[in-house]
Formats: structure tokens, C-alpha cells, sequence
């Protein structure tokens, strides 16, 4: 079984090689259907490193978290 840097380095490699950009706008999509998302008052995100989905595009929604 492999460890736990093992299986980092495997999930980077991984991510490397996904479209991140059609991923990351895919995800925003969802996101935003979702009645948990349209009825928040807050959200929370991240700012997204190398190899990780962009979700910054929901800073610009209509709600003004």
C-alpha cells in the first residue's frame, strides 16, 4: 500500500494532466444550481495554487458575499 506522500505525488501527477480551466467552469456551474449556494448569506474560497480548480470566478456573482 502506498503511503501518504506517495499517493500526493500521484494525485499531482494526476491533476496535471486534467483541463483544469473547462473543470474549474464546470464546477462553478454546479455551484452555482446548487439551493445551498443561492441561499448562503456567506461563502468561503480558496485562492487556487497550480493544478487546483479556479473558483474565484464566484467572487464576481450578483449576491456581494
Amino acid at each position: 500500500m502506498a503511503n501518504k506522500t506517495e499517493l500526493r505525488e500521484k494525485a499531482k501527477a494526476i491533476r496535471k494532466t486534467l483541463p483544469l480551466s473547462e473543470r474549474s467552469e464546470l464546477v462553478i456551474a454546479q455551484i452555482r444550481e446548487n439551493s445551498f449556494y443561492k441561499l448562503a448569506n456567506d461563502i468561503l474560497i480558496y485562492y487556487p495554487l497550480r493544478y487546483e480548480l479556479n473558483l474565484l470566478a464566484l467572487l464576481d456573482d450578483e449576491k456581494n458575499f
